[in-house]
């Protein structure tokens, strides 16, 4: 009788790791209330060309940027006028899925956005036409910017609140380069 003892070590680790079981949490406990989920937008970069003269004594520019604005249809939600955002089905609404799985070191547990809302816990059946719903639209605006004396080549200038919007309302910076 002769032994195969790399046979018996993969019989082995395939009865060991077929134990091994995951489960994808998809419901969520009644108890846990939703949250809601706040992310910033990304920043806006714009380059600036200016003179000696403007550098160093300072000046005021306008800049003409596309800058999204919520939709006046739908608020900003991305539901066609007369419906509402629906708790998505995935997450309960809290925005993020509990994967759970059994180890040789006990439970682990691993907490990831969900991918059916992309965070927000709410979900869209029907989209606004007006933004394909995005809840934003895209328009040319100009602001003014005002330049301070003294700054240099490479410095930036970050402009709060006036970036993209993110989830839930939360605008991110413009930043200008020289």
């Amino acid at each position: 009788m002769q032994v195969d003892l790399a046979a018996d070590l993969m019989e082995l680790i395939l009865e060991t790791f077929s134990e091994i079981s995951l489960e994808i949490c998809s419901e969520v406990p009644e108890e846990a209330e939703p949250v809601m989920v706040l992310m910033k937008g990304a920043n806006i970069r714009k380059s600036v060309r200016i003179t000696f003269e403007e550098a160093v004594h300072g000046c005021e520019k306008e800049l003409e940027l596309v800058l999204k604005d919520p939709c006046e249809d739908c608020h900003g939600t991305g539901a066609k006028p007369g419906t509402s955002p629906e708790t998505c089905p995935k997450c309960g609404g809290r925005g993020q899925i509990v994967y759970t799985s059994q180890s040789f070191f006990g439970t682990v547990q691993n907490v990831q956005t969900c991918p059916t809302c992309g965070g927000s816990g709410k979900v869209v059946k029907e989209k606004c036409p007006k933004c394909a719903g995005t809840g934003y639209t895209a328009s040319k605006k100009k602001i003014k910017v005002t330049i301070p004396a003294g700054i240099d080549n490479g410095q930036s200038i970050r402009i709060r609140e006036k970036g993209e919007p993110g989830v839930n309302g939360v605008r991110e910076e413009i930043c200008l380069l020289r």
